[in-house]
Order: C-alpha cells, then sequence, then structure tokens
C-alpha cells in the first residue's frame, strides 16, 4: 500500500488539581515504554484562568519502530465497538488537506488501562500523521487494515 505514518503525536494536560502519577500512567497505557526511551516528551508550564498551574505535555515520535509499538499497542487494547464508531466518525477525524486522522482517548478511563473514544476536551489526543505515494492512497483502508478502525 502507498500509504505510510510518518508521526505519532500525543498530547494532554494536567490540571493541577489532577494527579501527576495517574496521568502518567494513562500516558503510559497508550506508549509502550520501548518507545518511550527513544522518543520526545515535552512538558510545558502554561498558567489558566485562574492562576492555576497547568502542565501540558507532548510526545512526539517519527520512528518507525516505534509508530508500529504504539498502533499496535492501540490496536490490542480498542474495543471493536470504539473501532467501529472511530469508522463511523471517520469523515469528522481526518484531515485531508494534512493527511492526518485524530483520535481522543478519555484521559479518566485511561488511568484504568481502558481505551474508550471521547470528544471531551479533559482527553489524551493522538494525531496520526500519514503520508502518501499516491493521490489515489485510501486512508480509512490503510486505518483499516492496522485495526485502528473497522466497518
Amino acid at each position: 500500500m502507498s500509504v505510510t505514518i510518518s508521526r505519532i503525536t500525543i498530547t494532554f494536560t494536567i490540571h493541577a488539581t489532577e494527579d501527576m502519577n495517574n496521568n502518567l500512567l494513562a500516558l503510559y497505557s497508550l506508549i509502550p515504554e520501548k518507545s518511550l526511551e527513544e522518543s520526545e516528551c515535552i512538558e510545558d508550564q502554561l498558567e489558566g484562568g485562574y492562576g492555576n498551574s497547568i502542565s501540558f505535555i507532548q510526545y512526539s515520535t517519527r520512528h518507525k519502530k516505534n509508530i508500529n509499538l504504539i498502533m499496535k499497542n492501540i490496536s490490542k487494547k480498542l474495543p471493536l465497538e470504539e473501532k467501529k464508531n472511530l469508522s463511523l466518525d471517520f469523515k469528522n477525524r481526518f484531515e485531508q488537506g494534512r493527511k492526518t486522522f485524530y483520535i481522543r482517548f478519555d484521559k479518566e478511563k485511561a488511568f484504568q488501562n481502558r481505551f474508550v473514544v471521547t470528544n471531551s476536551s479533559n482527553a489524551i489526543k493522538v494525531t496520526i500523521k500519514l503520508n502518501s505515494y499516491s493521490k489515489d492512497s485510501d486512508f480509512k483502508t490503510f486505518l483499516a487494515d492496522q485495526s485502528i478502525i473497522a466497518d
């Protein structure tokens, strides 16, 4: 197939009232430990509307090995019903111009090592940047082949 994944980026916020360790456990449920060591994880400190501290976490990788590990992990842990919902909502989650697929996972559920797709702002946001070597590429089929979405 003429489609590949060039980058996966995972972002989320941790508010001052939230437990940092729980949030990092949620991140680790998405990213296998092997791929954390070789990738970039940045923490920025922001200030909320009431002056409270907010940590912004961004993990990004371009390494094929890490991308494959993350995709396999998501595929394995994402329930079939969630994959079907992602397929039904493909047009809203895929940006054709940027060749990018977006998923938001419920952060509270990720604490429990469960992947539940959400539209909430309190989420772990996964951005899957795709490359295509053909103008006729079928990105939806590619993601189905990766077992991220299902019909």
